[in-house]
């Protein structure tokens, strides 16, 4: 639950700081549902950046970073590119 709670709290800080940044930048969504070879992933924050024409995706931790984060990443990026693009 702890979890969560800490998830909507940076959910709503990204949100203020994306309005900040300017123009370009569009929140896509929060748990966005991916399929892929017929699992499902859900990426924590996804947003658009229409003036680069790139999604921006954004994986939230609440732990010690590990080298399978990256691995993770690069998934979501690949998938992203395959089935949003």
């Amino acid at each position: 639950h702890r979890e969560k709670e800490l998830e909507k709290g940076l959910v709503d800080h990204i949100k203020r700081f994306l309005l900040e940044l300017g123009h370009g930048f569009a929140f896509v969504g929060r748990q966005v549902h991916l399929n892929v070879d017929g699992k499902d992933y859900y990426l924590d924050l996804l947003f658009y950046n229409f003036k680069l024409r790139r999604f921006i995706v954004c994986e939230l931790k609440a732990c010690e970073f590990s080298p399978d984060d990256i691995g993770q990443i690069n998934f979501y990026l690949s998938a992203v590119d395959q089935h949003l693009k």
